[in-house]
């Protein structure tokens, strides 16, 4: 592996460090000699326990740790996750490959699930839930079927928001930046009825004026985001415990970082006038009932999701060169229901067993008007999925070190599409593309054991066997002039389906570093992949027969000194296409889209004990293919951060610069249109935090 020069620190980082999966674990200073670290406690196995005792590959941060990072959202918290990979396209799409299974378009899903408060955000236009006040992020990755109830084949993001304390305590946190960029962010929280019911509210907003330059206008790629989040924390008993959760989010996006050619530059072709309005508003309620050696589960939640764009396409050159312009108007509702029973058991046989179900209603509209060829063209198709699953798991100690997990679950997935995509021409009439009604259903048994031994108390080896799944699909975008209605088994698509193997070993040296390395394998079966059709002019998902994926991820957190502590993640991965035709085109032992070679960051933290601190932060990215061809590539790109700071007990400011030495790169580059996305060159800012 070749690091380019101007990532020497880079490697001075990885040398350093054997390198670890730990940002989950916190430190208590002792004395000024010794330091311990103890392990956060994780539900990544729907119980709780420590991550270094989990037998899957889990990074962990807490709410601290990620301000200290400037991490504010999921795109720059996946930038750190070993063999992650992210890109945003139009208004708030944004594209996410792990290990090599990437976003599928069609199943209007991502292969990472993300859960705030159980609540599940799967929809790639709109996962990007607020990460303020929150008390822990845990990132599984790997396939994640057995004890989730919508199931995941790349990984689940588990967001575990602060509960409402049993006193009154609140923060005021504001900041400003370049490129008129500022946000601000309040929460309260407090008991309403003494140890009986709490309550905490938040709210945020965020502006920028945005990065990139356009002839038409001054405002550049602005964003508005605003977010409000209630709860209320009911415990009548010391059985019972009850949590109501609501959260409205808005994002208002201008003209979108689109550039022509792979050349990176910061001058926009997209209109002045485009604009994508997102929505969101998520509702949950979970019940926790303890009973004398068992506990019930109950977690019920709503979404709702809409999206209303407009795009001036006459800078765009998705189907060749012309003038046009689109709507879009998008609106899914859904509604999840998970039971879950376990044995409350410190020691000796741990079980669970669990249901669930989820309904999904997506409403989508788009409107297209082509003068250039005469004609408009419209999408008008809705989807609904029902999710059944059930799922039962248990530890078993064989002896004091050695544990077996064994789970099983079962899904079903119906869906029903009704599509009628049609041409409608200037000069009077209407062109069929595709019109009807379908339904279709896909199922699945998903059976995971691992096997954990410890070697020593803080030293412990495991590994695992998880088929994966990911149920089948519509192309909601189908249709041909030339064949007109074409037969209705053409607009599915086949379920995707992998066994996955890990060997891991976690560890703790001297008390003073966290050690973690795991080696995995993919093999994975009617891989589902977005193909673009040159003879028809738009994509359709279809399922590329065979493809594999292995690599090594290797994680590492030292305290050098109590006040000096570095952080490192490395990781690998090839990804091949085994049977793979497209077009006449056979990629058969080419690299897997949107895959990078290697990932790696790192960071060092020094905090002084008169209360300032000081960060730096590095993450650098592999060269990345962005076809299936592999014609085009983007090289090694590598970003530098900082944040530097005094906190007192209830005050701190901060600076803070992201992208210090101004890096332009493409977030994600499409060969058919030789186009792309830019990403966002050098901020910096500064900001202040009252805590009362």
């Amino acid at each position: 592996m070749l690091l380019r020069g101007k990532a020497l620190l880079t490697l001075f980082f990885s040398v350093l460090v054997f390198c670890n999966d730990t940002y989950a674990d916190s430190k208590t200073i002792v004395d000024e000699d010794v330091i311990i670290l103890d392990s956060v406690i994780v539900s990544a196995d729907k119980r709780e326990s420590y991550a270094q005792e989990a037998p899957t590959a889990v990074t962990v941060m807490t709410g601290s740790e990620l301000e200290k990072a400037g991490i504010t959202n999921i795109q720059e918290l996946l930038n750190i996750i070993p063999n992650t990979y992210t890109s945003s396209l139009v208004g708030s799409i944004s594209y996410t490959t792990i290990r090599g299974k990437g976003t599928n378009g069609f199943i209007e899903n991502s292969p990472v699930i993300i859960y705030v408060d159980g609540i599940p955000m799967d929809y790639y236009q709109n996962a990007d839930p607020g990460l303020e006040d929150i008390e822990r992020v845990e990132v599984l990755r790997g396939s994640q079927g057995t004890l989730y109830g919508k199931g995941s084949v790349g990984g689940v993001i588990n967001i575990i928001s602060k509960k409402p304390a049993d006193h009154f305590e609140g923060r005021i946190n504001t900041y400003a930046g370049n490129y008129s960029s500022y946000g601000v962010h309040m929460s309260v929280s407090t008991p309403v009825v003494q140890d009986k019911v709490y309550f905490s509210l938040s709210g945020s907003r965020q502006y920028t004026n945005g990065y990139m330059d356009n002839s038409e206008t001054d405002d550049g790629n602005k964003s508005e985001k605003s977010r409000l989040k209630g709860q209320i924390r009911f415990t009548p008993s010391k059985q019972l415990t009850m949590n109501l959760i609501s959260e409205y989010g808005r994002t208002d996006q201008g003209m979108i970082n689109l550039v022509d050619g792979s050349h990176p530059t910061l001058d926009s072709v997209a209109g002045k006038d485009d604009r994508s309005e997102n929505r969101s508003l998520s509702n949950g309620i979970s019940v926790f009932y303890e009973m004398d050696s068992l506990i019930f589960e109950s977690v019920t939640t709503q979404r709702r999701d809409t999206v209303d764009a407009y795009y001036d396409f006459s800078g765009y050159r998705l189907l060749g060169p012309m003038t046009s312009e689109s709507t879009v108007d998008l609106k899914q509702d859904e509604y999840t229901q998970e039971f879950r029973l376990r044995n409350d058991s410190a020691n000796g046989l741990k079980w669970l067993v669990g249901a669930y179900f989820g309904y999904k209603d997506r409403d989508y509209t788009s409107f297209g008007d082509m003068p250039n060829y005469g004609m408009s063209v419209t999408y008008d198709n809705t989807i609904k999925t029902r999710d059944y699953a059930a799922f039962v798991s248990a530890e078993i100690p064989v002896w004091e070190k050695m544990r077996i997990s064994a789970a099983l679950r079962y899904q079903l997935t119906e869906k029903e599409a009704e599509i009628n995509n049609y041409y409608s021409l200037y000069a009077g009439g209407k062109m069929l593309l595709a019109d009807g009604k379908d339904e279709d259903s896909w199922s699945a048994f998903q059976p995971k054991i691992s096997v954990s031994f410890d070697i020593t108390d803080d030293k412990m080896f495991y590994a695992s066997i998880a088929r994966g799944f990911q149920s089948g699909g519509f192309n909601w975008s189908y249709g041909s002039a030339v064949a007109p209605t074409p037969e209705k088994s053409e607009w599915s698509f086949d379920e995707q389906v992998s066994w996955d193997y890990e060997l891991g070993f976690k560890s703790i040296w001297l008390k003073r570093m966290s050690l973690n390395t795991v080696l995995f394998y993919s093999d994975m079966k009617d891989l589902q992949v977005n193909e673009y059709i040159p003879s028809k002019g738009y994509y359709i998902v279809t399922n590329a027969g065979k493809a594999h994926s292995y690599g090594a991820e290797v994680d590492a957190k030292v305290y050098l000194m109590p006040e000096l502590v570095f952080n490192a993640s490395v990781a690998v991965v090839k990804a091949e296409y085994d049977e793979y035709s497209n077009a006449g085109a056979n990629y058969d032992g080419k690299t897997v889209k949107e895959t990078p070679e290697y990932t790696l960051s790192a960071s060092l933290e020094y905090n002084m004990r008169s209360g300032f601190y000081v960060r730096g932060d590095v993450a650098q990215t592999g060269k990345t293919y962005w076809g299936e061809a592999n014609d085009y590539s983007r090289s090694t790109t590598t970003v530098y951060g900082a944040r530097a700071g005094y906190e007192q007990d209830d005050w701190s400011v901060y600076i803070y610069g992201k992208n210090l030495t101004d890096e332009r790169y493409l977030t994600l580059y499409i060969p058919g249109s030789d186009q792309g996305y830019v990403a966002a060159p050098r901020t910096f800012g500064l900001g202040a935090e009252y805590r009362f």
